[in-house]
């Protein structure tokens, strides 16, 4: 649908973007994986108020073959 449809019909757009950045890559039993992760995430409507949203995540430790409760996939 382009723009000028989208307006006659009475929709507006929204333009969505995500970046994903990996960065500090560390090798652990063998897998390497990011140990810094970021997301930038923007939310523009046509015509109205952009949303800005930013993630930074770092990890302080990986671990591999964990047990986990069967009771954490219970649903509730």
């Amino acid at each position: 649908m382009s723009s000028d449809q989208a307006q006659a019909s009475g929709q507006q757009q929204t333009r969505y973007r995500v970046e994903e950045k990996f960065s500090e890559f560390k090798t652990v039993d063998g897998l390497t994986l990011p140990n810094h992760y970021t997301i930038h995430f923007t939310q523009e409507p046509q015509g109205g108020k952009t949303t800005i949203l930013d993630w930074d995540i770092t990890a302080n430790r990986i671990l591999q073959n964990v047990t986990l409760d069967p009771r954490n996939f219970q649903v509730k």
